[in-house]
């Protein structure tokens, strides 16, 4: 399977992902500032920022939020949607940012714990965190049941990606990621009793918008351009002919500890 660079793989669709990547329930945004607990004086710290789709959010609670992310297109779609806010950017990599040393009161990723390289991830984001300070992780997910739309699509997928993930049953996978995930919190021994939160919704897409969106995931914006090209087409065309949109349900996932 072809390698991924999480570095500049969104960079450089970065209005797509923009204009096509969901953005977050403002409840989860609520329930990690009320388990944050943030003192007036408190700092946010959020790593992976993309477009600012999670940032813009929290900003509104008026904290100050320094931003750390690789993509320097992304930054500024991102810095543009919170001008005004008490956001500051640095365009630099997890591994290249020097942390600041118990700085902060929050410690946030958006759909970006993934990318971080795994042996110095928990560590460093620890490091950067008060005593007590807490740490958020989510992600939005889509776990099934799926339509008979969705069904056609994933169909689809399957046949133009050789990859194992492209067949995997989405509401099994939901539940090994839950369980992996508090195991890895648990394991690092840096942070207390994990939280999971769940937070399900759902989007209507056109096919045009669906396909857009499809081309903002890693898969398939490494697959060859003639077979990533057919699968479109054929993605497009299924929810063509059943009616011209589709409604994808989402159930965000929501991660929350505290530093030791």
């Amino acid at each position: 399977m072809t390698q991924v660079d999480g570095k500049t793989v969104f960079d450089e669709a970065a209005v797509l992902y923009d204009k096509a990547r969901p953005s977050y329930p403002k409840q989860l945004v609520r329930d990690t500032i009320e388990y944050a607990s943030i003192p007036a004086d408190g700092r946010i710290l959020e790593i992976g920022c993309g477009p600012g789709k999670a940032t813009v959010l929290f900003a509104r609670y008026g904290y100050p939020i320094l931003c750390v992310e690789p993509g320097p297109n992304l930054v500024e779609i991102a810095r543009e949607r919170t001008r005004g806010c008490p956001v500051e950017f640095e365009v630099s990599s997890f591994e290249g940012w020097q942390a600041e040393e118990g700085a902060f009161d929050l410690a946030y990723l958006a759909s970006a714990f993934h990318w971080l390289p795994e042996e110095i991830a928990l560590p460093k984001l620890a490091s950067a965190l008060k005593v007590g300070g807490a740490l958020a992780l989510f992600w939005n997910r889509h776990p099934g049941p799926q339509s008979e739309t969705l069904e056609e699509v994933a169909a689809a997928v399957a046949k133009y990606r050789s990859d194992p993930g492209s067949r995997i049953d989405p509401n099994r996978e939901f539940e090994r990621s839950v369980r992996e995930q508090v195991g890895k919190l648990d394991a690092s021994g840096l942070f207390g009793e994990v939280t999971v939160k769940t937070y399900p919704w759902e989007q209507t897409y056109s096919a045009r918008e669906y396909v857009e969106l499809m081309d903002t995931y890693s898969g398939f914006r490494v697959m060859p351009a003639d077979a990533k090209r057919a699968l479109y087409d054929e993605v497009y065309t299924i929810i063509e002919r059943h009616g011209g949109s589709v409604t994808r349900s989402y159930r965000s996932l929501l991660y929350l500890t505290r530093r030791k």
